[in-house]
């Protein structure tokens, strides 16, 4: 007898309905490319993992997230979001030993402090992808920019340590603030922006805020997602933390009954997205601000009165390209979810139509 149950997902793609799916045209070359390269690097993945390789799809992941980039960007890409998904499938798997000094006790602040680059090279395959192109690319990078991806990369070494760590289940908030970060979300965007497919904006007071929680909406709707997603894979490889099981265990319901509750998180978290790219775009949009009082207000708190008509249009460019970007990340991360054969085997197209994930569905790939 099985002991895994059968389950229905929440219909995510009419969740993120409003949303347009697109794709690179490069996807196949330079998944190919990728793909030849990697089996060729001594001692990036193991023969396991190349195994599978080409059946995780991590190219159209790329070309999904990233529609727009030409060929060379996308190969950048796409070879940074397969050492983020192999380095997580390696860590976040029971027993995995990274070889990392990892102290529970031993507060942050008395480690030795360490570039970005050097803590992604204590992850591999991130090793093997920091090429000497992408560290030119890093080194000449504003300081702007530096401190976001210092940053970023900061908190994905804080996630990865405490996911871990961990030796209990986590709470639902802590678990949701580790999970945001886990895979490197926030480092991707780093990337692409190296990159110059985008501009994340350096916005003020107000419009900061806003900023930083469209993108925490974003990444909960696909941190949510994705759990959902890879519940029976973590299942059988016997990964506890996920946002199911979390819920299962504090909420005392049936694994349907936690689906359902994921699914409710998520239409919250792409509601609050939303809104706040309405609230953006409101606030730079000066022809529909100031036919409203209150947002006239805002306006001008926010945008100095040195600021021409011109200037403000091009600040708002900026801000509907970031929002275009994250969209693009939410969309084709969760139709790939589908399309790979890392969650569901074969069985992704059945399974995005219908829903259902029964009892003998063992994922192909167990770590």
């Amino acid at each position: 007898m099985s002991p895994f149950h059968s389950f229905q997902l929440p219909d995510l793609l009419a969740i993120i309905g409003s949303l347009e799916l697109r794709t690179n045209s490069h996807c196949r070359f330079v998944t190919d490319s990728s793909e030849i390269w990697m089996s060729g690097e001594p001692d990036m993945l193991t023969a396991n993992e190349l195994s599978y390789l080409r059946s995780t799809k991590i190219g159209l992941l790329a070309a999904l997230c990233f529609p727009t980039c030409d060929a060379p960007q996308l190969r950048i890409l796409t070879d940074f979001i397969t050492a983020a998904i192999f380095s997580g499938i390696r860590e976040c798997t029971p027993g995995y030993s990274s070889g990392l000094d990892l102290k529970k006790n031993e507060p942050l602040e008395e480690e030795k402090p360490q570039s970005a680059v050097d803590i992604l090279r204590n992850h591999e395959p991130f090793n093997h992808i920091l090429s000497d192109r992408l560290i030119r690319l890093i080194s000449k990078a504003s300081p702007s920019w530096n401190l976001r991806f210092t940053s970023s990369v900061q908190s994905f070494q804080a996630s990865r340590e405490q996911f871990m760590l961990n030796q209990s289940m986590p709470s639902v908030e802590d678990y949701m603030k580790m999970r945001r970060e886990l895979h490197g979300s926030s480092m991707g965007l780093n990337i692409a922006e190296l990159l110059e497919i985008f501009q994340i904006p350096e916005l003020q007071g107000a419009g900061a805020d806003a900023l930083e929680n469209l993108k925490r909406s974003a990444f909960d709707v696909i941190a949510c997602s994705m759990d959902v997603i890879s519940y029976r894979f973590d299942q059988s490889r016997g990964v506890t933390q996920n946002l199911v099981a979390i819920l299962m265990l504090q909420k005392n319901i049936s694994v349907q009954g936690a689906m359902n509750l994921c699914g409710d998180m998520i239409k919250d978290a792409f509601t609050s997205f939303s809104s706040f790219e309405h609230a953006l775009v409101g606030l730079f949009d000066r022809e529909r601000s100031l036919k409203v009082p209150i947002m006239s207000w805002v306006w001008n708190s926010l945008v100095p009165d040195t600021m021409s008509t011109e200037e403000a249009a091009a600040i708002l460019g900026i801000v509907k390209q970031y929002i275009q970007a994250l969209k693009d990340c939410i969309i084709g991360s969760i139709h790939w979810a589908y399309e790979t054969e890392l969650f569901f085997g074969r069985r992704g197209p059945e399974i995005r139509t219908f829903g259902w994930v029964f009892a003998d569905q063992i994922p192909l790939f167990s770590g």
